[in-house]
């Protein structure tokens, strides 16, 4: 999980390195065991990169850091060409099985991740999950990482302000108010530590680490703005929210999130590439025949429900709120027989969900940042016919 020891470091951060990487090695089986179970019943955090870049294109993966191989594996099953980068020989081999177990071909490479030694500018997509926070020298990292992404390719970060207690006092206050309320050893890795590996000594090693220190993501933005990397997108992925104290008030720092960010194309506007898709090689028509056959209806049962005008009249309705039938009826100028119906058929594809209130049945809008997404889809598309029909 953490870089092996950099040309010319001194003594104590070769120590570090090493403690780090035994740490690691002593928690392989606990994080295979969190792996196989993220794996299968974990989505969002693909979702939510799939928000930001089209997970749909044959990719060139590198996962740096990539410990049991949770994103290497995630990344396979999609049909990209993966290769995972760590330094833990332990996690390596949990890796290399895990793979196999589920019928994934991935590379996997035993060495220092802030500094890989793959080829450059030969990579779609690096990315790093839950392995920034623990390097020692994260800026180098950043910049070899960089360094490895073709034009337009994407660079990945799922990370965390994870120790960020041991110097911020205000963030400290929060962390152990959210302890004491949903206790402290909930989590899947405190579960999954069959070892009972004291988590202790990761806590104490990371006093050493840099970002301890640091509020991220300020510090990946500012450090990725200062790489060339202009257009970045960051997503928190906490169910609760952290706010702080500074000179400008109170702000919200994550405990964890997303940062990605796209490698320019030199000789793009901003406005081009973010609209430019590469063509694809011939050698890749048969992956996408095979995405093709393995994909369901699904999407076409919600475009279905979307096409009609009474229907788009509910959620336009319900974006207001919450409302009952009778409520909805008044609303889009419409009978309550003829609403129920298409509350069912929006029902069926997940669009709208009702729940019973006292005597009545309210309905919401199942979720409102994805059809938000949809709906914003549908005006860029618009907007781009019209464009070329002007």
């Amino acid at each position: 999980m953490q870089e092996s020891e950099a040309l010319g470091a001194e003594p104590k951060q070769a120590g570090l390195t090493a403690q780090i990487q035994d740490y690691w090695n002593q928690r392989a089986q606990g994080y295979t065991l969190a792996t196989r179970i993220s794996y299968v019943d974990d989505s969002y955090t693909m979702k939510a990169i799939g928000h930001f870049i089209n997970l749909n294109r044959h990719m060139r993966v590198a996962d740096m850091g990539t410990g049991c191989g949770l994103m290497a594996m995630w990344m396979a099953s999609l049909g990209h060409d993966v290769v995972g980068v760590d330094n833990s020989t332990a996690m390596l081999q949990e890796a290399r099985k895990n793979a196999r177990d589920a019928g994934l071909d991935i590379e996997f490479v035993e060495g220092d991740i802030a500094n890989p030694g793959l080829e450059n500018e030969s990579f779609d997509l690096v990315v790093a999950k839950s392995s920034v926070w623990c390097l020692q020298h994260p800026a180098v990292a950043y910049a070899n990482w960089v360094d490895l992404l073709k034009p337009g390719g994407y660079l990945i970060v799922v990370d965390g302000n994870y120790y960020l207690d041991i110097y911020d006092e205000d963030y400290r206050k929060r962390k152990e108010y959210f302890d004491l309320k949903n206790g402290r050893e909930t989590g899947l890795h405190y579960r999954t530590n069959v070892n009972h590996v004291d988590t202790n000594i990761i806590r104490e090693l990371s006093k050493e680490l840099p970002l301890t220190k640091e509020r991220r993501p300020k510090w990946d933005v500012e450090t990725l703005l200062g790489l060339g990397m202009s257009d970045i997108h960051i997503k928190s992925l906490d169910k609760v929210h952290f706010s702080t104290l500074t000179e400008a008030g109170l702000v919200k720092v994550p405990i964890s999130f997303i940062v990605v960010a796209q490698k320019p194309y030199s000789d793009m506007t901003p406005h081009d590439a973010a609209i430019y898709e590469p063509p694809i090689d011939d050698d890749l028509i048969p992956g996408v025949m095979e995405r093709i056959r393995n994909s369901g209806d699904r999407e076409i049962g919600v475009l279905k429900a979307l096409a009609d005008q009474k229907r788009m009249d509910i959620i336009k309705a319900l974006e207001s709120g919450r409302m009952s039938t009778t409520q909805l009826s008044k609303a889009v100028s419409a009978s309550p027989s003829l609403v129920s119906h298409n509350l069912t058929i929006l029902r069926e594809q997940g669009i709208v969900v009702s729940e019973r209130d006292g005597k009545e049945v309210i309905h919401r809008i199942g979720n409102p940042y994805a059809l938000e997404t949809l709906m914003e889809i549908c005006e860029v598309i618009l907007t781009n016919r019209k464009d070329i029909q002007e």
